[in-house]
């Protein structure tokens, strides 16, 4: 719904195929839908279950391809991650995350994200739970690169401690459904809960991507004000919708094209929403800071009626006129 959503704000019209729609490299090659869809669409996000599907489908079309899932990487939820924790604690750099649970794909998109953004991580998993060999290598490498701490365990406790954030995900992922058992004995003693956070920073707080086991965390810090997964929920859509806009603008869209829905540039939807982040990278793109909407509101003025005070000052940094 993030991506329907987010599309059909700036204006698109999004599509969406299940995979009993499209039956992806079964009744149709990778290379042929590629080529399809290619024609058809101007851009595509694809949740895929092997990685390397994804890498055919970007090889084969001709049309920007964004990664919506794979079982390797999912970095379009980290990029949600990181503008929650941005918007909350007002910079990323020397903060600790600790992820707790399963080496899977969202963990591995942490792993190769964290050091880039001056973020220490410290990961624990379960004894044969632990994230891909050649992910590690590579964080690790990362971590050097730029001064940060990568830590690696399966003891829970060692991993939260100092932490600002702790962060897990699903126990069972798509295609585990046989495993369930298995792995909820072998994840026990993995569940988040306000002892967990003992040894935390005080003022730590919780992700979560969504959906939501109680074996993962429970419900005293799932509903506390620790708790920023509904927010988290919120910013894939904005995410999104900057990852729209950059591969767009990319192959050659306009940045200050108007949406056909409401007649409002991105840039006037960003502002308006009170996201800053998306706003700059949009200005930085070329977006016409002074451009008007069809009432004739200028993205100042659509910051300035929804209170977005952030949004407003970085107008006026960039030279926005304030009449």
């Amino acid at each position: 719904m993030s991506t329907e959503t987010g599309f059909a704000l700036l204006g698109g019209h999004p599509c969406f195929l299940t995979s009993q729609d499209i039956h992806l490299g079964v009744n149709e090659s990778s290379t042929d839908t590629a080529r399809v869809l290619s024609g058809l669409s101007d851009i595509v996000l694809a949740r895929v279950c092997s990685h390397s599907t994804l890498e055919e489908l970007v090889k084969d079309a001709s049309i920007p391809i964004i990664n919506g899932l794979s079982d390797l990487y999912h970095p379009i939820q980290i990029l949600a991650d990181f503008l929650t924790l941005q918007e909350h604690y007002g910079s990323l750099s020397g903060l600790t995350v600790s992820w707790i649970g399963d080496g899977n794909n969202v963990l591995h998109s942490f792993m190769m994200t964290a050091a880039k953004l001056g973020v220490h991580l410290r990961v624990a998993t379960p004894k044969g739970y632990d994230p891909d060999s050649s992910i590690i290598q590579e964080a690790q490498r990362l971590s050097k690169q730029h001064g940060t701490q990568l830590l690696l365990t399966s003891d829970p406790v060692e991993a939260a401690r100092g932490s600002n954030v702790l962060v897990t995900d699903t126990w069972v992922s798509m295609g585990q459904e046989e495993e369930k058992k298995q792995r909820i004995k072998d994840f026990h003693g993995y569940q988040i809960t306000m002892q967990t956070g003992s040894v935390a920073k005080p003022d730590w707080t919780f992700l979560h991507c969504l959906p939501r086991k109680q074996e993962e965390v429970d419900d005293q810090v799932f509903y506390s004000p620790r708790s920023l997964v509904f927010l988290e929920a919120e910013n894939r859509k904005w995410t999104i919708m900057l990852e729209c806009v950059t591969r767009l603008v990319q192959v050659g869209c306009g940045v200050n094209s108007v949406t056909t829905r409401f007649a409002q540039t991105p840039t006037h939807i960003a502002a308006f929403g009170g996201h800053t982040e998306c706003l700059l990278w949009l200005l930085q793109a070329g977006a016409d800071i002074n451009r008007q909407d069809y009432v004739g509101e200028t993205p100042i003025h659509k910051a300035a009626r929804a209170d977005s005070l952030d949004c407003v000052n970085a107008l006026l940094i960039q030279g926005a006129k304030a009449e």
